[in-house]
C-alpha cells in the first residue's frame, strides 16, 4: 500500500475534518540553495545574533532552529528574517511535486477543510501550488509572514484554529518540526517519506 493510500485510510478511520499540510517536501521539493542562503541570512545579523546563529547551524542545519533563537534574542531580527526569506526564495524557479498526494487535494477538499502551514514564504507556496493547479482547495496558508517563531514553535495555530475539537486536526508532514508542533498544539501527525525515500 502506498503512503498516500495510507493516508486516507487513516483520514477516514479516525473521521478527521481538518487536514494541515506542510509544503516543503511533504506536497513539493523547493529546489533552492539553502546552505548559501542561509550563510547570507547569518551575515545580516549583528556580530552576537550572527555568532548565535552560526552556532545554532553547526548543531543543526534546520531554519527554524537558526532563527528563532535569533528572533528570541532580538526580536527586531524579525523583519530582516522576512525580507531575506522573500527575497531568497525569488529564486525558487523549479519544484518537484509529491505527484500521488498532490492528485488527491480536490477530492480531500470536498470533504475536509485544507491548510498549507510552512516555514517558506506565502509568494512561494502560492507560486507552487497554482503551478500544480491546488490553491483554490485550501482554505488558509500560514506562511513566514504571519508567524514570529517557525515550527516547532505553534504560533501557526491561532491562524488554523477554528474551534473544532483538536481531535479533528491531522497534521502531514516530513519533517522533526512539523512532528513536534503537532505534538504541542495536541494534534496527531501523519509521517511523509516520499523524498526520504526517493532522493
Amino acid at each position: 500500500m502506498t503512503e498516500t493510500k495510507k493516508l486516507l485510510e487513516l483520514i477516514t478511520k479516525n473521521s478527521y475534518t481538518h487536514l494541515i499540510f506542510d509544503m516543503y517536501e511533504t506536497l513539493s521539493w523547493l529546489k533552492l540553495p539553502w546552505k548559501a542562503g542561509y550563510e547570507a541570512l547569518c551575515a545580516l545579523a549583528p556580530d552576537d545574533l550572527e555568532f548565535l546563529m552560526r552556532q545554532k547551524w553547526s548543531e543543526n542545519p534546520s531554519y527554524s532552529y537558526i532563527v528563532n533563537p535569533a528572533v528570541e534574542m532580538d526580536e527586531s531580527f524579525l523583519p530582516i528574517a522576512i525580507d531575506w526569506a522573500q527575497q531568497f526564495e525569488k529564486q525558487l524557479v523549479e519544484h518537484e511535486p509529491n505527484l500521488e498526494l498532490v492528485e488527491r487535494i480536490p477530492e480531500l477538499a470536498e470533504k475536509y477543510t485544507l491548510y498549507v502551514w510552512t516555514s517558506n514564504t506565502q509568494a512561494s507556496v502560492k507560486k507552487v501550488l497554482k503551478e500544480l493547479a491546488i490553491e483554490q482547495y485550501f482554505t488558509k496558508i500560514i506562511a513566514r509572514e504571519d508567524v514570529k517563531f517557525l515550527k516547532p514553535a505553534p504560533d501557526g495555530w491561532r491562524h488554523v484554529s477554528d474551534h473544532a475539537p483538536k481531535e479533528k486536526f491531522l497534521f502531514i508532514g516530513d519533517s522533526y518540526n512539523d512532528r513536534e508542533v503537532a505534538a504541542a498544539i495536541g494534534i496527531d501527525y501523519f509521517e511523509i517519506t516520499h523524498f526520504k525515500q526517493n532522493k
